[in-house]
């Protein structure tokens, strides 16, 4: 009995963390557009200030869509990559 107990302990909980991820990704996934988008300025640099840099873009930008703020590094030199390696 103990041993079914923990089993379906250890399925519960499994379950939940699966289904965590799944509400995480889900409310990632249906997210609107960034909190200050447009209420920033630009920053703007010198051509290729960014030339042999590479970038990592994670989390929630607050006022660039992820793909603005990867074609600004490009546009400066750098290079957007989506994992650490």
């Amino acid at each position: 009995a103990v041993k079914k107990r923990a089993e379906k302990s250890v399925e519960a909980a499994a379950a939940t963390a699966v289904g965590g991820k799944a509400q995480a990704f889900r409310a990632y996934a249906n997210r609107g557009p960034p909190q200050k988008k447009g209420l920033k300025p630009v920053p703007e640099g010198a051509d290729g200030c960014l030339e042999g840099l590479t970038f990592v873009l994670t989390g929630v930008l607050e006022s660039l869509e992820r793909e603005d703020a990867a074609d600004l590094v490009k546009m400066y030199g750098g290079r957007v990559v989506g994992t650490v390696s």
